[in-house]
């Protein structure tokens, strides 16, 4: 069993956190509530430690609405070690005036939108492992059926060293694509050094999608079975290097191709 750092325990849900410091969770925690949240931060400067442990929205089902953990407009969070699992949204960091939150040694599989969101700038999401984002369940009700990994919005953010496998939208929509890093509005952005792989052919799936935002670099990263690799869309500026792409229809669109990709 996991040795729990210092800090405040999280041992039920829903749990909200109201001051800095740091919190562990002692256990493995199931949410059954098919919206709002598990563990809402309404604070700055907090350290979320899930201890190994496995933060779980699958009582609620596959067409949940809620959230595995989420703060609104708070800067300088850190969130790691652990699982979150059989949420529509993994971790969701909102608001554009959050701030250096970094996102680590996270496992988020099982989960039908987004696993990992942040809005704002100066976030680091690195070292994090993405598996089975499955498609968004209103796709039903007239959703998109789109599903992300990874998330990114505003300026000048990190995507590194993140491992993403299985990323889908919904068969049969009219977009239903499944992106696996999405920088949209994230000006002076890096994403390097991340592995995508789809197992399964989908058309209108991104490896790494660049969407209204400008100077940003790609560079390292490894992409296996998508239908666009890396594009840069509509105005969106910055350059590429050094990247790998297998059995994509399209690795690259857009950008500066600065050397080294294949």
């Amino acid at each position: 069993m996991p040795i729990p750092p210092l800090g405040t325990a999280i041992s039920t849900l829903p749990a909200t956190i109201s001051s800095p410091g740091l919190y562990v969770l002692t256990a493995d925690l199931h949410f059954a509530a098919p919206t709002g949240a598990a563990i809402t931060i309404n604070a700055d400067d907090v350290v979320l430690d899930l201890n190994e442990f496995t933060l779980s929205g699958k009582p609620a089902g596959p067409a949940s609405k809620a959230v595995g953990i989420l703060a609104v407009g708070h800067s300088e969070l850190t969130i790691r070690n652990g699982d979150v699992t059989g949420f529509y949204n993994g971790v969701e960091i909102q608001g554009e005036n959050a701030r250096g939150c970094l996102v680590e040694r996270l496992f988020v599989y099982d989960v039908t939108y987004q696993a990992a969101r942040v809005e704002g700038s100066g976030h680091i999401v690195r070292g994090n492992r993405f598996l089975n984002i499955t498609g968004n369940p209103d796709a039903a009700s007239g959703g998109n059926g789109s599903s992300t990994a990874i998330g990114a919005y505003g300026a000048a953010n990190t995507v590194l060293n993140n491992d993403i496998v299985d990323v889908y939208g919904v068969s049969g929509k009219s977009v239903g694509f499944g992106t696996g890093i999405n920088l949209n509005a994230s000006k002076q952005s890096i994403v390097e050094n991340n592995r995508l792989l789809n197992r399964n052919f989908e058309k209108n799936s991104y490896g790494i999608f660049i969407g209204e935002s400008t100077d940003v670099l790609v560079i390292h990263n490894r992409i296996i079975d998508r239908d666009m690799a890396i594009e840069y869309y509509g105005g969106s500026t910055g350059a590429y290097r050094d990247n790998q792409t297998q059995a994509c229809v399209t690795p690259y669109t857009g950008g500066t191709d600065v050397g080294g990709n294949h």
